[in-house]
């Protein structure tokens, strides 16, 4: 299991998480690329809507 996004972009006023905003995806996307290569992977499943937008 991998996360989209490493660097929690903290809570939403309005309650729940917040949703990284996409310079926060990029600004983290090397902690996921990193942990994809290591995992030699042989299927994906996205599970939520940030994951399959990814």
């Amino acid at each position: 299991m991998a996360a989209v996004c490493r660097c929690f972009p903290g809570k939403n006023p309005k309650g729940g998480d917040r949703v990284p905003s996409p310079a926060e995806i990029d600004n983290c996307a090397g902690w996921l690329q990193a942990e994809i290569d290591l995992l030699k992977h042989d299927l994906i499943l996205p599970v939520g809507k940030l994951a399959i937008s990814q």
